[in-house]
Protein backbone atom coordinates (compact mmCIF):
# COMPACT_ATOMS: atom_id res chain seq x y z
CA UNK A 1 0.00 0.00 0.00
CA UNK A 2 2.84 2.66 0.76
CA UNK A 3 5.00 1.59 -2.30
CA UNK A 4 1.71 2.33 -4.29
CA UNK A 5 1.16 5.58 -2.56
CA UNK A 6 4.54 6.28 -3.47
CA UNK A 7 4.32 5.92 -6.99
CA UNK A 8 0.83 7.67 -7.15
CA UNK A 9 2.37 10.66 -4.93
CA UNK A 10 5.57 10.62 -7.76
CA UNK A 11 3.28 10.31 -10.65
CA UNK A 12 1.08 13.31 -9.80
CA UNK A 13 3.97 15.42 -9.26
CA UNK A 14 5.97 14.14 -12.35
CA UNK A 15 2.35 14.92 -14.52
CA UNK A 16 2.56 18.38 -14.43
CA UNK A 17 5.81 18.66 -15.02
CA UNK A 18 5.90 16.42 -18.53
CA UNK A 19 2.27 18.08 -19.34
CA UNK A 20 4.52 21.57 -18.93
CA UNK A 21 7.37 20.60 -20.84
CA UNK A 22 5.57 18.82 -23.52
CA UNK A 23 2.89 21.93 -23.48
CA UNK A 24 6.30 24.67 -23.58
CA UNK A 25 7.29 22.17 -27.11
CA UNK A 26 3.60 22.78 -28.46
CA UNK A 27 3.87 26.29 -27.48
CA UNK A 28 6.94 26.38 -29.88
CA UNK A 29 5.61 24.39 -32.52
CA UNK A 30 2.32 26.40 -32.59
CA UNK A 31 4.29 30.01 -33.29
CA UNK A 32 5.57 28.02 -36.39
CA UNK A 33 2.48 27.06 -37.76
CA UNK A 34 -0.25 29.46 -38.31
CA UNK A 35 -2.77 26.30 -38.57
CA UNK A 36 -1.82 25.41 -34.90
CA UNK A 37 -1.88 28.92 -33.39
CA UNK A 38 -5.46 29.87 -34.87
CA UNK A 39 -5.85 26.30 -33.15
CA UNK A 40 -4.79 26.98 -29.48
CA UNK A 41 -6.51 30.12 -29.79
CA UNK A 42 -10.23 28.85 -30.37
CA UNK A 43 -9.42 26.59 -27.80
CA UNK A 44 -8.92 29.46 -25.60
CA UNK A 45 -11.60 31.65 -26.82
CA UNK A 46 -13.85 28.16 -25.92
CA UNK A 47 -12.37 28.16 -22.65
CA UNK A 48 -12.88 31.87 -21.55
CA UNK A 49 -16.44 31.93 -23.25
CA UNK A 50 -17.80 28.41 -20.95
CA UNK A 51 -15.63 29.01 -17.89
CA UNK A 52 -17.99 29.99 -15.53
CA UNK A 53 -20.15 26.73 -16.70
CA UNK A 54 -16.81 24.99 -16.17
CA UNK A 55 -16.35 26.13 -12.72
CA UNK A 56 -20.29 26.01 -11.64
CA UNK A 57 -20.48 22.08 -12.43
CA UNK A 58 -17.65 21.56 -10.88
CA UNK A 59 -18.97 23.31 -7.24
CA UNK A 60 -22.00 21.93 -7.81
CA UNK A 61 -20.47 18.48 -8.28
CA UNK A 62 -18.23 18.68 -5.04
CA UNK A 63 -21.35 19.96 -2.81
CA UNK A 64 -23.59 17.32 -4.22
CA UNK A 65 -20.57 14.71 -3.58
CA UNK A 66 -20.13 16.06 0.26
CA UNK A 67 -23.63 16.61 0.82
CA UNK A 68 -24.12 12.96 -0.17
CA UNK A 69 -21.38 11.83 1.50
CA UNK A 70 -22.65 13.56 4.66
CA UNK A 71 -25.99 11.73 4.78
CA UNK A 72 -24.09 8.28 4.35
CA UNK A 73 -26.44 8.14 0.84
CA UNK A 74 -23.41 7.55 -1.56
CA UNK A 75 -22.37 3.70 -2.79
CA UNK A 76 -20.90 2.16 -0.03
CA UNK A 77 -17.72 1.12 -1.81
CA UNK A 78 -17.46 4.80 -2.40
CA UNK A 79 -18.36 5.89 1.26
CA UNK A 80 -15.25 3.43 2.15
CA UNK A 81 -13.12 4.63 -0.41
CA UNK A 82 -13.80 8.46 0.90
CA UNK A 83 -13.11 7.32 4.28
CA UNK A 84 -10.13 5.40 3.97
CA UNK A 85 -8.75 8.58 2.20
CA UNK A 86 -9.32 11.27 4.66
CA UNK A 87 -8.15 9.13 7.64
CA UNK A 88 -5.41 7.62 5.75
CA UNK A 89 -2.12 8.29 7.77
CA UNK A 90 1.47 7.56 6.99
CA UNK A 91 4.14 6.20 9.72
CA UNK A 92 6.71 8.73 10.71
CA UNK A 93 9.79 6.74 8.68
CA UNK A 94 7.22 6.50 5.52
CA UNK A 95 6.73 9.93 5.42
CA UNK A 96 10.51 11.03 5.76
CA UNK A 97 10.69 8.62 2.92
CA UNK A 98 8.11 10.12 0.97
CA UNK A 99 9.10 13.58 1.34
CA UNK A 100 12.89 13.00 0.73
CA UNK A 101 11.59 11.49 -2.61
CA UNK A 102 9.35 14.18 -3.39
CA UNK A 103 12.08 17.09 -2.68
CA UNK A 104 14.38 14.88 -4.91
CA UNK A 105 12.01 14.91 -7.79
CA UNK A 106 11.68 18.69 -7.29
CA UNK A 107 15.20 19.81 -7.22
CA UNK A 108 16.35 17.00 -9.77
CA UNK A 109 13.46 18.73 -11.85
CA UNK A 110 14.06 22.52 -10.94
CA UNK A 111 17.56 22.60 -10.90
CA UNK A 112 18.39 21.55 -14.71
CA UNK A 113 18.55 25.50 -15.77
CA UNK A 114 20.41 26.91 -12.79
CA UNK A 115 23.92 27.00 -14.10
CA UNK A 116 22.50 29.53 -16.69
CA UNK A 117 22.22 33.56 -16.18
CA UNK A 118 19.24 34.57 -14.86
CA UNK A 119 17.08 35.96 -18.08
CA UNK A 120 14.46 38.35 -16.75
CA UNK A 121 14.32 41.93 -18.06
CA UNK A 122 14.06 43.03 -14.21
CA UNK A 123 17.37 41.52 -13.33
CA UNK A 124 19.45 42.26 -16.73
CA UNK A 125 18.19 45.27 -17.67
CA UNK A 126 16.48 47.16 -14.68
CA UNK A 127 20.28 47.87 -12.97
CA UNK A 128 19.89 44.75 -10.33
CA UNK A 129 22.41 42.85 -11.78
CA UNK A 130 24.49 45.66 -11.56
CA UNK A 131 23.93 46.55 -8.25
CA UNK A 132 24.30 42.94 -6.40
CA UNK A 133 27.72 42.99 -8.33
CA UNK A 134 28.41 46.24 -6.40
CA UNK A 135 26.75 45.58 -3.18
CA UNK A 136 28.36 46.32 0.00
CA UNK A 137 28.04 48.44 2.96
CA UNK A 138 28.71 51.75 0.66
CA UNK A 139 25.11 50.80 -1.48
CA UNK A 140 23.47 52.24 1.42
CA UNK A 141 22.87 55.98 2.12
CA UNK A 142 20.25 58.46 3.14
CA UNK A 143 19.21 59.05 -0.24
CA UNK A 144 18.73 55.16 -0.83
CA UNK A 145 15.68 54.30 0.95
CA UNK A 146 14.34 52.31 -1.50
CA UNK A 147 18.12 49.75 -0.35
CA UNK A 148 17.16 49.06 3.05
CA UNK A 149 13.76 48.03 1.78
CA UNK A 150 15.83 45.33 0.39
CA UNK A 151 18.64 45.32 2.86
CA UNK A 152 17.99 41.25 2.96
CA UNK A 153 17.21 40.45 -0.66
CA UNK A 154 20.61 42.38 -1.62
CA UNK A 155 22.73 40.59 1.25
CA UNK A 156 21.44 37.01 -0.02
CA UNK A 157 21.54 37.75 -3.56
CA UNK A 158 25.36 39.24 -2.87
CA UNK A 159 26.43 35.92 -0.92
CA UNK A 160 25.11 33.94 -3.44
CA UNK A 161 27.02 35.62 -6.24
CA UNK A 162 30.21 35.50 -3.73
CA UNK A 163 30.24 31.83 -2.68
CA UNK A 164 28.77 29.86 -5.50
CA UNK A 165 29.45 31.95 -8.09
CA UNK A 166 26.12 31.94 -9.69
CA UNK A 167 23.03 34.62 -8.19
CA UNK A 168 20.63 31.98 -8.80
CA UNK A 169 21.42 29.83 -6.52
CA UNK A 170 20.77 30.74 -2.92
CA UNK A 171 16.58 31.73 -4.11
CA UNK A 172 16.68 27.96 -5.13
CA UNK A 173 17.62 26.90 -2.06
CA UNK A 174 15.13 29.35 -0.31
CA UNK A 175 12.10 28.07 -2.79
CA UNK A 176 13.34 24.13 -1.42
CA UNK A 177 12.98 25.64 2.17
CA UNK A 178 9.36 26.88 1.38
CA UNK A 179 8.52 23.37 0.21
CA UNK A 180 9.43 21.87 3.54
CA UNK A 181 7.72 24.62 5.51
CA UNK A 182 4.63 23.90 3.30
CA UNK A 183 4.95 19.99 4.52
CA UNK A 184 5.95 21.25 8.68
CA UNK A 185 2.97 24.21 9.28
CA UNK A 186 0.41 21.79 7.58
CA UNK A 187 1.44 18.91 9.38
CA UNK A 188 1.55 20.90 12.77
CA UNK A 189 -2.01 21.72 11.93
CA UNK A 190 -3.46 18.98 10.59
CA UNK A 191 -1.50 16.71 12.90
CA UNK A 192 -1.32 14.53 10.07
CA UNK A 193 2.14 13.65 8.38
CA UNK A 194 -0.25 12.39 5.13
CA UNK A 195 -2.05 15.96 5.60
CA UNK A 196 2.20 17.52 4.94
CA UNK A 197 2.67 15.26 1.78
CA UNK A 198 -0.56 16.08 -0.51
CA UNK A 199 0.41 19.78 0.83
CA UNK A 200 4.33 19.46 -1.27
CA UNK A 201 2.58 17.58 -3.79
CA UNK A 202 -0.03 20.71 -4.55
CA UNK A 203 3.05 23.32 -3.86
CA UNK A 204 5.21 21.78 -6.45
CA UNK A 205 2.86 20.87 -9.33
CA UNK A 206 2.79 24.82 -9.62
CA UNK A 207 4.15 26.36 -12.83
CA UNK A 208 4.03 29.58 -11.19
CA UNK A 209 6.21 28.69 -8.53
CA UNK A 210 8.32 26.14 -10.40
CA UNK A 211 8.49 29.51 -13.72
CA UNK A 212 10.36 31.95 -10.34
CA UNK A 213 11.42 29.39 -7.77
CA UNK A 214 15.07 30.20 -9.24
CA UNK A 215 14.80 33.85 -9.94
CA UNK A 216 16.79 36.36 -8.23
CA UNK A 217 14.69 39.32 -9.51
CA UNK A 218 11.48 37.78 -8.24
CA UNK A 219 12.85 35.76 -5.27
CA UNK A 220 10.92 33.93 -2.70
CA UNK A 221 13.10 35.35 0.64
CA UNK A 222 9.52 37.81 1.96
CA UNK A 223 7.43 34.58 1.28
CA UNK A 224 10.18 32.34 2.74
CA UNK A 225 10.63 34.33 5.92
CA UNK A 226 6.61 35.01 6.57
CA UNK A 227 6.35 31.09 6.45
CA UNK A 228 8.92 31.03 8.85
CA UNK A 229 7.29 33.15 10.82
CA UNK A 230 3.89 31.53 10.67
CA UNK A 231 5.91 28.14 11.92
CA UNK A 232 7.36 29.90 14.84
CA UNK A 233 3.53 31.16 16.14
CA UNK A 234 3.04 27.46 15.55
CA UNK A 235 5.83 26.37 17.91
CA UNK A 236 4.35 28.85 20.95
CA UNK A 237 8.42 28.46 22.58
CA UNK A 238 8.99 30.25 20.18
CA UNK A 239 6.76 32.98 19.35
CA UNK A 240 9.20 35.37 19.71
CA UNK A 241 10.87 34.56 16.50
CA UNK A 242 7.87 35.35 14.37
CA UNK A 243 7.65 39.04 14.45
CA UNK A 244 12.06 39.19 14.01
CA UNK A 245 11.36 37.16 10.80
CA UNK A 246 8.47 39.28 9.86
CA UNK A 247 10.89 42.01 10.10
CA UNK A 248 13.51 40.03 7.82
CA UNK A 249 10.61 39.36 5.24
CA UNK A 250 9.97 43.14 5.17
CA UNK A 251 13.86 43.79 4.84
CA UNK A 252 13.33 41.23 1.75
CA UNK A 253 9.82 43.21 0.01
CA UNK A 254 8.45 45.67 1.77
CA UNK A 255 4.97 44.70 0.50
CA UNK A 256 4.85 41.94 3.11
CA UNK A 257 4.59 44.68 5.61
CA UNK A 258 0.56 44.38 4.53
CA UNK A 259 0.46 40.43 6.44
CA UNK A 260 1.19 41.60 9.34
CA UNK A 261 -2.78 42.11 10.43
CA UNK A 262 -3.43 38.44 9.16
CA UNK A 263 -0.23 37.14 11.28
CA UNK A 264 -1.81 38.45 14.61
CA UNK A 265 -5.06 36.77 13.66
CA UNK A 266 -2.98 33.50 13.17
CA UNK A 267 -1.10 34.44 16.51
CA UNK A 268 -4.80 35.05 18.45
CA UNK A 269 -5.81 31.86 17.11
CA UNK A 270 -2.49 29.87 18.41
CA UNK A 271 -0.52 31.57 20.98
CA UNK A 272 -1.37 31.28 24.61
CA UNK A 273 -2.56 34.20 26.37
CA UNK A 274 0.17 35.21 28.16
CA UNK A 275 2.40 35.01 24.95
CA UNK A 276 -0.10 36.21 22.35
CA UNK A 277 -0.32 39.98 24.48
CA UNK A 278 3.29 40.56 23.56
CA UNK A 279 3.04 39.06 20.15
CA UNK A 280 0.85 41.59 19.16
CA UNK A 281 2.09 44.39 20.18
CA UNK A 282 5.54 43.60 18.40
CA UNK A 283 3.28 43.17 15.30
CA UNK A 284 1.46 46.71 16.05
CA UNK A 285 4.98 47.98 16.19
CA UNK A 286 5.94 46.75 13.27
CA UNK A 287 2.73 47.36 11.17
CA UNK A 288 2.73 51.26 12.72
CA UNK A 289 6.33 51.77 11.48
CA UNK A 290 5.29 50.56 8.19
CA UNK A 291 2.09 52.06 7.48
CA UNK A 292 4.14 55.47 8.14
CA UNK A 293 6.80 54.83 5.76
CA UNK A 294 4.49 54.28 2.93
CA UNK A 295 2.74 57.17 3.58
CA UNK A 296 5.64 59.25 3.95
CA UNK A 297 6.54 58.09 0.52
CA UNK A 298 9.88 56.05 2.10
CA UNK A 299 8.67 52.54 -0.23
CA UNK A 300 10.04 53.22 -3.87
CA UNK A 301 6.84 52.16 -5.98
CA UNK A 302 4.29 52.18 -3.26
CA UNK A 303 2.90 55.54 -2.97
CA UNK A 304 -0.62 56.28 -2.71
CA UNK A 305 -2.21 57.02 -6.41
CA UNK A 306 -5.99 58.03 -5.92
CA UNK A 307 -7.62 59.53 -9.46
CA UNK A 308 -10.39 58.97 -11.94
CA UNK A 309 -8.27 55.52 -12.66
CA UNK A 310 -8.60 54.24 -9.62
CA UNK A 311 -11.54 52.04 -10.08
CA UNK A 312 -10.69 50.99 -13.83
CA UNK A 313 -7.44 49.70 -11.86
CA UNK A 314 -9.22 46.98 -10.62
CA UNK A 315 -9.43 44.82 -13.79
CA UNK A 316 -5.84 44.57 -13.08
CA UNK A 317 -6.11 42.96 -9.71
CA UNK A 318 -4.79 39.22 -10.82
CA UNK A 319 -2.38 38.62 -13.84
CA UNK A 320 -4.30 38.00 -16.87
CA UNK A 321 -4.35 33.97 -17.92
CA UNK A 322 -3.92 32.97 -14.62
CA UNK A 323 -6.63 30.31 -14.91
CA UNK A 324 -3.97 28.65 -17.74
CA UNK A 325 -1.52 29.08 -15.63
CA UNK A 326 -2.52 27.58 -12.68
CA UNK A 327 -5.88 26.08 -12.97
CA UNK A 328 -5.51 23.70 -10.10
CA UNK A 329 -5.52 26.66 -8.02
CA UNK A 330 -7.43 28.90 -9.93
CA UNK A 331 -10.46 26.10 -10.02
CA UNK A 332 -10.29 24.67 -6.45
CA UNK A 333 -9.74 28.18 -4.14
CA UNK A 334 -13.08 28.59 -3.40
CA UNK A 335 -13.98 25.03 -2.73
CA UNK A 336 -11.23 25.10 -0.05
CA UNK A 337 -12.11 27.83 1.56
CA UNK A 338 -15.59 26.38 2.19
CA UNK A 339 -13.58 23.40 3.65
CA UNK A 340 -11.83 25.25 5.75
CA UNK A 341 -15.05 26.86 7.36
CA UNK A 342 -16.40 23.10 7.92
CA UNK A 343 -12.56 22.67 9.57
CA UNK A 344 -13.12 25.31 11.68
CA UNK A 345 -16.64 24.65 12.92
CA UNK A 346 -15.19 21.21 13.92
CA UNK A 347 -12.52 23.36 15.85
CA UNK A 348 -9.47 23.05 14.17
CA UNK A 349 -8.08 26.87 15.50
CA UNK A 350 -6.19 27.87 12.90
CA UNK A 351 -8.36 27.17 10.26
CA UNK A 352 -9.98 30.18 9.46
CA UNK A 353 -6.92 31.78 10.21
CA UNK A 354 -5.69 29.93 6.72
CA UNK A 355 -8.94 30.65 5.27
CA UNK A 356 -8.49 34.74 6.06
CA UNK A 357 -4.90 35.07 4.87
CA UNK A 358 -6.00 32.89 1.37
CA UNK A 359 -8.54 35.90 0.95
CA UNK A 360 -6.62 38.32 2.48
CA UNK A 361 -3.64 38.33 -0.02
CA UNK A 362 -6.33 38.57 -2.82
CA UNK A 363 -7.97 41.45 -0.51
CA UNK A 364 -4.40 42.97 -0.77
CA UNK A 365 -3.59 42.57 -4.35
CA UNK A 366 -7.12 44.64 -4.66
CA UNK A 367 -6.07 47.45 -2.57
CA UNK A 368 -2.47 47.89 -3.86
CA UNK A 369 -3.72 47.83 -7.55
CA UNK A 370 -6.49 50.36 -7.21
CA UNK A 371 -4.52 52.47 -4.75
CA UNK A 372 -0.97 52.67 -5.74
CA UNK A 373 -1.27 51.45 -8.99
CA UNK A 374 1.24 48.30 -8.01
CA UNK A 375 0.76 46.27 -11.08
CA UNK A 376 0.05 42.86 -10.15
CA UNK A 377 2.07 40.24 -12.08
CA UNK A 378 2.28 36.18 -11.99
CA UNK A 379 5.22 36.46 -9.17
CA UNK A 380 3.26 37.67 -6.57
CA UNK A 381 1.02 35.05 -6.36
CA UNK A 382 3.52 32.42 -4.83
CA UNK A 383 2.74 33.53 -1.35
CA UNK A 384 -1.15 32.75 -2.32
CA UNK A 385 0.03 29.64 -3.88
CA UNK A 386 1.72 27.96 -1.25
CA UNK A 387 -1.00 28.86 1.69
CA UNK A 388 -3.39 27.04 -0.98
CA UNK A 389 -1.88 24.50 -0.76
CA UNK A 390 -1.60 24.44 2.90
CA UNK A 391 -5.05 24.54 2.86
CA UNK A 392 -5.76 21.59 0.59
CA UNK A 393 -3.56 18.99 2.89
CA UNK A 394 -5.83 20.71 6.01
CA UNK A 395 -8.92 19.18 3.98
CA UNK A 396 -7.09 15.60 5.57
CA UNK A 397 -6.76 17.20 9.22
CA UNK A 398 -7.53 14.78 12.40
CA UNK A 399 -10.67 16.75 13.60
CA UNK A 400 -10.80 13.98 16.63
CA UNK A 401 -11.05 15.44 20.61
CA UNK A 402 -11.14 19.31 18.73
CA UNK A 403 -13.41 21.62 20.75
CA UNK A 404 -15.60 24.10 19.46
CA UNK A 405 -15.17 27.16 20.85
CA UNK A 406 -16.39 30.05 18.76
CA UNK A 407 -19.87 30.84 17.72
CA UNK A 408 -20.95 30.13 13.77
CA UNK A 409 -21.15 33.66 13.48
CA UNK A 410 -17.38 34.36 13.67
CA UNK A 411 -16.49 31.80 11.03
CA UNK A 412 -19.81 33.05 8.42
CA UNK A 413 -18.15 36.22 8.71
CA UNK A 414 -14.74 34.81 7.86
CA UNK A 415 -16.55 32.62 4.89
CA UNK A 416 -19.00 35.63 3.53
CA UNK A 417 -15.49 37.57 3.77
CA UNK A 418 -13.48 35.26 2.05
CA UNK A 419 -15.62 33.82 -0.62
CA UNK A 420 -16.75 37.69 -1.66
CA UNK A 421 -13.05 38.81 -2.11
CA UNK A 422 -11.87 35.34 -4.01
CA UNK A 423 -15.32 35.73 -6.09
CA UNK A 424 -14.23 39.12 -6.84
CA UNK A 425 -10.50 38.33 -7.86
CA UNK A 426 -11.38 35.67 -10.23
CA UNK A 427 -14.30 37.83 -12.01
CA UNK A 428 -11.45 40.66 -12.86
CA UNK A 429 -9.55 38.56 -14.91
CA UNK A 430 -12.75 38.83 -17.17
CA UNK A 431 -13.46 42.18 -17.40
CA UNK A 432 -11.90 44.34 -20.33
Amino acid sequence: MVTALVLMVCLLVFLPTISTDAYAQLEAKKTRARSDVVLYQTFVDFLYNNLAIILVTSYLLLFTVGVLHRCQMLPHRLERLISFVFSFELSRKHALVVGILLLSLYIIQSSAGIQHEESFADYTSSGLKNDIEKFGVSYFSPDRVVGFSRLVKYTLLSLSLQIFGNVRIVPFLASTAMVVLTYLITKEISRKRFAGIIAMVMFVQSSTFRAYDDSAAYDNFSTLFYMLSIYALLKARWWYASPVLQLLAIFSKAISAVFIPFSMFFAYRTLPRPSLLSAIISYGILFGISVAAVLAGAIEGIRPQLGNETLSRLSYALPKDWQLDDPLVFTFLPPVIAGLFLLARKGLRQADAIMLLLAGMLWISFLLTALTGVTSQLYRLVPLIAFFAIGAGLMFSRTDGLAKRDRIETHLAILAFSLLIVLANLNSLFLP
